[in-house]
C-alpha cells in the first residue's frame, strides 16, 4: 500500500484500530514483569485470539506486539535477536489478520535518553530503530 493509497483508505470513513493488547495478554495468563514479546512468542495462540477478537469486533488495523521490541528494551530481558523477534511477532499478527485487517508495526520509545542528557547519540538510537524496522518489514507489516 502506498502512502497515497493509505491516505485514501484512511479518509474514506472513521477507521477502527485494535485496543489494549497488554491488558488482554494479562487476562490470557501473561504474568506481570515479563517481557511481553517473549511471552507472546512462547504463547502465540493468545495473541492470535486477542487480535482476531478485535477484528471480529470491527478493528480494521491491528498493531504488532512489538511495543518493547527495540534492541535496548529487549536487551533488558537478555534478548539479542531483535530482527528475529520483530519478524516473528509481525508474522503472528499477519496470521491473525488473515487479510481482514492491516497490520501496523508498533514502534515505541526506547526507554533511554539521548545525549546530552543520556549516553546514547542520535545515531545510536537510529541504529536501534533500523534493526527493529528491518524485522517488522521482514514480517510483512503494512505500515508503521
Amino acid at each position: 500500500m502506498t502512502k497515497d493509497q493509505f491516505r485514501e483508505w484512511a479518509n474514506e470513513r472513521v477507521r477502527v484500530l485494535d485496543g489494549a493488547t497488554g491488558t488482554q495478554l494479562q487476562k490470557m495468563g501473561m504474568p506481570l514483569n515479563v517481557c511481553p514479546e517473549k511471552w507472546v512468542l512462547e504463547n502465540p495462540d493468545a495473541l492470535i485470539e486477542i487480535q482476531q477478537d478485535y477484528i471480529r469486533s470491527g478493528a480494521e488495523l491491528i498493531y504488532t506486539c512489538t511495543f518493547g521490541g527495540n534492541g535496548l528494551k529487549l536487551k533488558e530481558s537478555g534478548i539479542q535477536q531483535v530482527v528475529e523477534y520483530n519478524r516473528d511477532l509481525a508474522l503472528l499478527s499477519k496470521k491473525a489478520a488473515e487479510g481482514n485487517a492491516l497490520v501496523a508495526g508498533d514502534i515505541a520509545p526506547t526507554g533511554v535518553l539521548m545525549a546530552p542528557f543520556g549516553m546514547y547519540s542520535f545515531e545510536d538510537i537510529v541504529k536501534v530503530y533500523k534493526e527493529q524496522v528491518r524485522g517488522l518489514l521482514e514480517g510483512g507489516v503494512d505500515l508503521f
